[in-house]
């Protein structure tokens, strides 16, 4: 692929981005030299940068600035969302974005299970890490639970507390007058 390189818009003459995700500091102290820039990765997995311009510092996303030098966006309209076709985040080459409102890409994230939209319970049982707790009152049993985040969610009782009583840490025999014990 062929590398096109084009202004980033209100950064004319300043800056210029690739449509293979690469951004270059055209104009540096009068002289006009190509320096590649590096990024910042935050924590969300997208990469992003610091532009300046007139002692005036604004942050973009990178695959916002190659969607708005190529495939027309407006960067400053946040209804329209940038999305990579093959859900990696790390590849913002232009034949790999495109634009989308935010209806569709929560509905594109449920159906691929980026982002697991269910509450976590309802897969807990599958969790091969999670371990069953039974409840016994008076060395009775009351109930079995899949795991102590399911046995806090359905009696209030914190996950913290029942841990201390499964794994028999001193003074801690009971939580809320219940015995605990991992099966």
């Amino acid at each position: 692929m062929k590398e096109i390189w084009k202004d980033i818009k209100d950064f004319e003459w300043l800056y210029q981005i690739s449509n293979l995700w690469k951004l270059k500091r055209v104009k540096w102290r009068y002289c006009i030299k190509d320096r590649t820039l590096s990024f910042i990765k935050n924590n969300k997995w997208y990469h992003r940068m610091s532009l300046s311009k007139n002692s005036k510092i604004k942050r973009f996303y990178i695959h916002r600035l190659v969607a708005q030098g190529f495939l027309w966006l407006d960067i400053n309209n946040k209804k329209i969302y940038v999305c990579h076709k093959d859900d990696n985040p790390n590849n913002n080459i232009v034949d790999n974005l495109f634009l989308w409102t935010a209806k569709d890409n929560v509905m594109d994230m449920i159906n691929k299970w980026r982002q697991n939209m269910w509450p976590k319970w309802l897969f807990w049982e599958k969790n091969q890490r999670s371990k069953k707790v039974w409840q016994y009152k008076d060395w009775f049993l009351i109930k079995e639970y899949w795991s102590m985040l399911e046995a806090y969610r359905k009696t209030w009782i914190r996950y913290s507390n029942i841990s201390r009583v499964c794994n028999k840490i001193k003074r801690h025999r009971t939580a809320w007058w219940f015995e605990w014990k991992f099966i």
